[in-house]
C-alpha cells in the first residue's frame, strides 16, 4: 500500500510537470502581449493564481480559447472573478478567464436564460454536461473589469485536479530583459529581547552603495536572533507594471538558506500567504516576503527554509545574499550585512500596564513591545488578576479602563466574554496559524460603543464573530451595524453584520478597532442613464451611494416599463445595471428603483426618461 502510494506520488509529479511544460497554449486575448500582474502574487488574503493580461484600461477585447475542449464552468460574481468562464481540456487540465465584460452570444444565451427564471445577478454552473465544445482560437468572450480592478484578462491554467500552476511555465511568454529590483530589507525580532538598532520593533532598510551590480545593505546592528525580509519587485519591457519575483534565494557563502519558486499552489494552502507576506510596522501593504523559518506549515512555492535562516548574531559580521530572479532569468542581488549591536540594553519589564495604546504595540504569537520601551511576555502574563484559570483569562484594570486578556490555542473553537457581559468574542478552530494571547475592552468614542481586540496585526485565517450588547444605549427602530475603524486609511469599513435584539452581530475577517454606529440614511440615487452598448444590447445605469453601511445589491430591484430585470451591481464604482435581454427602450420609458443600504434604510424612486 505504501508502494502504491509512493509511486502514485511520482508520477503525479512527473504528469503535473508535464502538463506545466506544454507548448500547446494559444495567448489567450488580442488586448496585449503585456502583464500586468503574475502568478504567485500577494492579494487581500491569498495568492494570486494566474497571470493578468493588460487591456489598456479598455474592454471588449476577444478572448480566445487557449485550447480545444469544453465549457466547463460559468459563473458571475459581485466581487473575485466576476464573469468567469472555465475550460476542460482533453488532458483534462483547465483554463479559466475571469473579469469578462460578458461571454460569447452562444454562453451569454445560456447563462441569461437561466438567470431570468428568478433575475438572479449571480450565478455559478457546472455545465459540463452540454458538452459544449470550444476550438482552439474560438471566440469564448470578451475583456471587461467585472469583480475586481481595472480592465484586465485574469487567465488561469490548472492542472486535472484544479490546482493552479504558473502559466509561464508551458510555451506562453513575454517579452522581459528586465532584472528584478531589491527596494528594502526589513529585518524582523524573533525574541521579546532582540533589539535591531537599539529598537525592540521592526526596522526597514534602504540599499546604501551599488558595487559591481549589487546592491548593499547594512551593516544591520541586531542582538538576539532574527529573520529578514525583503520588498522586491520585478518589471518587463515597454510597460510600468511591477510583478512578483519567480524566485528567491538567501544564500550564505556557499550554503542555500532559504529558496523559493513560484510554480504552483493548492487553493487549500490559499491563506498561508497571511503567514508569509509582512507588512511594515505601521503600515497596511503586504510587501515584505518573509526569508526566515516560522512556525506554522511552510508557504507551497518553498523549496528549502533551513533553521540557519534564524540569525543570531556574533561578534563577527554575517554576510548574507539576496537573490531575486524572473522567470526569464533576469536576476539582482543583494549584500546584506548582520553585526552585533553592541550597546548594553536589556528588555525593560514593569509591575504596571503599559501606558502605550495596545493598538500601537509590536505584537507576535509570544510577546509585545512597547513605544515606550517595555516589553510583555504574552506566554507568563503577569499583570492583572485571574478572571478564569481553566480558560487562560485575566482582568486589567487601568485608570477607567478595564482590559480582558486571554490566550488559547487554535486547535479548537474559543469563546471570552468580558465581566460586564457585554461583549463577546468568538474565534473558529484555526482562526490563527499558532497560539494567540488578545488584549481587549470597550468603551465609547463620539458617544458611539467602541471596541478595541488585538492584535489587529496578526492575520486571522478564519472570520472571528463579535457580539456587543447595546443595553441603555439601544434605541427601538434605529439601525445598529458593526464598522472597522481604519486609522491608516483615515476611514471607517462596514462589517457584516446584524442587529438581533439589543445585540449587534459582527463578523470581521481581522481582529483591531471597531464601532457600533446607526446608519439613518437611507441610499442616494442618481437619475438612471439608458446606454446602447456597441454589442447590440440596451442597459441602464443607476449610481447608487450609501456612506455608511453600503449599497445591498441582493435586495434591489429595478422594473422598467412594467418588466423586471436583473439587477447587477459594480461594487467599485457604486454602479446598479439593470440587464434584461429583451429590453428595447419605448420613447418614454418609466424606470422604478428600490434600493437599500445593508442596515435596511430604502430608498424608492420613479423615473420617466
Amino acid at each position: 500500500m505504501i508502494r502504491s502510494a509512493i509511486l502514485f506520488s511520482v508520477y503525479l509529479l512527473f504528469a503535473q510537470s508535464g502538463y506545466a511544460q506544454s507548448s500547446g497554449y494559444l495567448w489567450p486575448t488580442n488586448a496585449s502581449n503585456h502583464l500586468t500582474s503574475t502568478f504567485g502574487e500577494t492579494r487581500a488574503a491569498h495568492f494570486h493564481s494566474g497571470l493578468d493580461i493588460k487591456t489598456w484600461g479598455r474592454e471588449g477585447y476577444k478572448v480566445y480559447a487557449a485550447k480545444d475542449g469544453y465549457v466547463y464552468r460559468l459563473a458571475i460574481s459581485v466581487k473575485g472573478y466576476g464573469k468567469v468562464i472555465y475550460l476542460r481540456h482533453p488532458d483534462s487540465t483547465f483554463t479559466v478567464y475571469a473579469h469578462l465584460q460578458r461571454f460569447n452570444d452562444k454562453l451569454q444565451s445560456y447563462i441569461d436564460s437561466v438567470r431570468m427564471t428568478d433575475y438572479s445577478f449571480e450565478i455559478d454552473q457546472t455545465i459540463d454536461s452540454l458538452q459544449i465544445q470550444v476550438k482552439q482560437g474560438d471566440v469564448i468572450g470578451f475583456t471587461g473589469s467585472t469583480g475586481v480592478g481595472p480592465p484586465h484578462l485574469h487567465f488561469e491554467t490548472r492542472y486535472p485536479d484544479e490546482t493552479p500552476f504558473n502559466a509561464l511555465r508551458t510555451n506562453l511568454s513575454i517579452e522581459d530583459n528586465i532584472a528584478p529590483l531589491i527596494s528594502s530589507v526589513m529585518a524582523v525580532p524573533l525574541s521579546q529581547k532582540t533589539l535591531i538598532e537599539g529598537s525592540y520593533f521592526p526596522k526597514v532598510f534602504y540599499p546604501g552603495n551599488v558595487k559591481n551590480g549589487i546592491s548593499e545593505f547594512g551593516p544591520i546592528q541586531a542582538s538576539g536572533p532574527v529573520g529578514l525580509s525583503v520588498n522586491v519587485y520585478d518589471g518587463a519591457d515597454e510597460v510600468s507594471n511591477k510583478y512578483a519575483v519567480y524566485e528567491l534565494l538567501l544564500l550564505s557563502k556557499t550554503d542555500t538558506l532559504f529558496h523559493e519558486r513560484l510554480n504552483e499552489f493548492s487553493f487549500d494552502e490559499d491563506d498561508l500567504m497571511l503567514n508569509d507576506r509582512l507588512t511594515a510596522f505601521g503600515d497596511h501593504r503586504r510587501t515584505f516576503q518573509t526569508l526566515f523559518k516560522k512556525d506554522g506549515p511552510d508557504n507551497p512555492f518553498y523549496l528549502k527554509v533551513d533553521p540557519k535562516t534564524i540569525i543570531n548574531p556574533s561578534d563577527s559580521v554575517i554576510n548574507l545574499t539576496i537573490v531575486a530572479r524572473d522567470y526569464f532569468g533576469n536576476e539582482t542581488a543583494a549584500s546584506v550585512q548582520i553585526d552585533e549591536y553592541s550597546e548594553n540594553k536589556n528588555a525593560t519589564h514593569s509591575d504596571h500596564f503599559p501606558y502605550s495604546p495596545i493598538r500601537e504595540w509590536y505584537w507576535s504569537n509570544n510577546w509585545a513591545s512597547t513605544k515606550d520601551e517595555l516589553t510583555i511576555d504574552l506566554r507568563n502574563y503577569s499583570f492583572g488578576r485571574t478572571w478564569s484559570e481553566s480558560l487562560n483569562q485575566k482582568v486589567q484594570f487601568a485608570g477607567d479602563t478595564t482590559y480582558f486578556i486571554a490566550r488559547f490555542t487554535p486547535d479548537k473553537p474559543y469563546k471570552f466574554t468580558t465581566p460586564d457581559q457585554k461583549l463577546t468574542v468568538r474565534f473558529p478552530e484555526k482562526a490563527f496559524f499558532d497560539t494567540l494571547t488578545t488584549i481587549s475592552y470597550h468603551s465609547f468614542h463620539d458617544d458611539s460603543p467602541y471596541i478595541n481586540i488585538q492584535p489587529g496585526m496578526i492575520p486571522a485565517r478564519k472570520d472571528i464573530m463579535i457580539s456587543y450588547y447595546l443595553g441603555d444605549h439601544f434605541k427601538k427602530g434605529h439601525h445598529y451595524r458593526m464598522y472597522r475603524l481604519d486609522r491608516l486609511r483615515n476611514r471607517i469599513r462596514y462589517v457584516d453584520s446584524i442587529l438581533r435584539g439589543r445585540t449587534v452581530y459582527g463578523f470581521p475577517s481581522d481582529l483591531g478597532e471597531f464601532l457600533i454606529l446607526d446608519d439613518v440614511d437611507a441610499p442616494e440615487v442618481d437619475e438612471p442613464r439608458i446606454v446602447q452598448t456597441s454589442y447590440g444590447k440596451t442597459l441602464i445605469y443607476i449610481y447608487a451611494f450609501d456612506s455608511l453601511s453600503g449599497i445591498d445589491y441582493k435586495s434591489a430591484e429595478i422594473i422598467v416599463n412594467g418588466k423586471k430585470g436583473i439587477v447587477e451591481f459594480d461594487n467599485e464604482e457604486d454602479l446598479l445595471i439593470y440587464y434584461n435581454p429583451e429590453f428595447k427602450p419605448a420613447k418614454t420609458n418609466t424606470i422604478e428603483i428600490t434600493v437599500f443600504d445593508r442596515a435596511g434604510n430604502k430608498t424608492q424612486k420613479t423615473y420617466t426618461k
